[in-house]
């Protein structure tokens, strides 16, 4: 801030942090609850996430596996409704429960403004699997 002395800046420094409890899912959570002791430092405290080597990689992966489907089924439906609003054909809305494979690696990219406008935010969605890159 051009003219003003440092010391009457009240910001100290930002962060692009989140609070961790708010952005996990409740499957996680409850995976966490079972394995993790947050008590005392919380999840700043880095004993807290050596304690993550113990959970079993099956039980995790199981975890990541339903959060996926849910994240995949939300994604279908979501796409269904904007087809609907649209007009679409009943070809291309039945189309919508093909989109994204639970078991394909999906990587998301953040849409431009304009994507997000015109509502073609799912053209910075690439699929990287069987049918994919």
């Amino acid at each position: 801030m051009a003219g003003v002395p440092e010391t009457e800046i009240p910001i100290v420094h930002v962060t692009n942090g989140v609070h961790f409890m708010s952005w996990i899912s409740y499957e996680m959570k409850e995976l966490y609850d079972r394995y993790l002791d947050c008590t005392g430092g919380g999840t700043a405290d880095q004993t807290v996430w050596q304690q993550a080597e113990h959970i079993a990689t099956e039980e995790l992966w199981f975890t990541h596996e339903r959060r996926k489907e849910r994240l995949v089924a939300f994604a279908r439906q979501q796409s269904r409704k904007q087809l609907e609003r649209r007009g679409a054909s009943q070809t291309e809305i039945q189309a919508a429960d093909e989109v994204l494979q639970p078991g394909a690696l999906t990587s998301r990219f953040r849409p431009s403004v304009r994507d997000l406008q015109t509502g073609h935010a799912a053209c910075c969605a690439i699929r990287i699997g069987s049918r994919g890159i």
